[in-house]
């Protein structure tokens, strides 16, 4: 029986789908099995794997699903580790990343799951710019900072099998589409502390085509992740408040460049939810001063200041 499942969804992407598979079976940790689960691909890359990779991967193949979660949950479903992890099919891990995670997890049994730093490749502008803060790296209990924004690469987490068994699969809610893997780590967060390696164990592919990209769009799908997690989990209500008006603070943030109008709005409606957040206050001091101008440039000198300390 294998100690690691790695779930390995994919979708046409044959062109990237090697390097994955060729960054998991280049792991100094050799205990695993690679569950690829391919959900309807056009692009012959079914055929190619199994041709490829033959009995070093359980191919499965399913109908296609515009949801992320469904074959995930799939994978999962035929997991037979003790530990799940989890590869999207255009991203890459480094080869330290799995023996640096299962030896703290089976070293620590106090943590239920782990991440780590990821940084972004296949887009010449972000090449090798963290996918995640210094500030956001962080081991223990991490359920109150993921409400107020999900910090976690999912090409970076291990998850004990027992505590995915605990918590439930990944939702399979249209309305959760792109923000699943958010709504999960909540409910993990919740239940069990987490083991942050502080070192760079992947390496997340932007495209131009990427749903991270266009971060403004993600307004509607997170706020319905919290939603989910205020009814799920019974977060009191003060924590929620906190959580949405960190959500309204973050696309505030995306949305001063191209929308200024919008960022205003979302400006407001973090301090109204959460009126003695200093951050916010900051903001709103400087746009009532200056305009939506005067807040920009005061993102610019906040980013400024992280990358420096950084």
């Amino acid at each position: 029986m294998p100690k690691v499942s790695v779930v390995i969804p994919t979708y046409n992407r044959k062109d990237t789908l090697g390097e994955a598979i060729d960054s998991v079976l280049h792991q100094i940790y050799t205990d695993y099995e690679i569950i690829v689960v391919d959900h309807g691909s056009t692009d012959g890359s079914f055929e190619w794997m199994t041709r490829t990779y033959g009995n070093k991967i359980q191919a499965i193949r399913s109908e296609f699903c515009p949801l992320p979660a469904c074959p995930r949950n799939r994978g999962i479903e035929a997991a037979k580790g003790l530990y799940i992890a989890f590869l999207d099919s255009d991203d890459i891990w480094m080869p330290q990343k799995l023996a640096r995670q299962i030896d703290a997890l089976e070293n620590h049994a106090e943590f239920g799951w782990s991440y780590g730093k990821a940084v972004r490749f296949g887009n010449k502008t972000q090449e090798g710019t963290p996918e995640i803060g210094w500030w956001q790296v962080h081991s223990g209990s991490v359920f109150k900072s993921m409400l107020l924004g999900n910090f976690v690469p999912s090409c970076t987490v291990v998850v004990r099998a027992g505590a995915l068994k605990e918590v439930g699969p990944f939702d399979m809610s249209p309305d959760l589409r792109s923000t699943e893997d958010y709504e999960l780590w909540l409910r993990l967060a919740e239940r069990f502390p987490v083991y942050a390696v502080n070192e760079t164990i992947a390496k997340y592919r932007v495209t131009a085509d990427s749903v991270s990209e266009n971060l403004a769009s993600r307004f509607d799908p997170e706020r319905k992740a919290l939603e989910s997690a205020q009814r799920k989990l019974h977060v009191p209500e003060p924590l929620m408040r906190k959580a949405f008006a960190a959500l309204h603070m973050r696309h505030f943030r995306y949305t001063i460049k191209t929308d200024p109008a919008k960022a205003m709005a979302h400006l407001e409606s973090s301090w109204t939810l959460n009126p003695y957040a200093w951050r916010t206050a900051l903001y709103k001091s400087a746009a009532t001063l200056g305009g939506a101008a005067a807040a920009q440039q005061l993102i610019g000198m906040e980013k400024w200041l992280k990358r420096s300390l950084g």
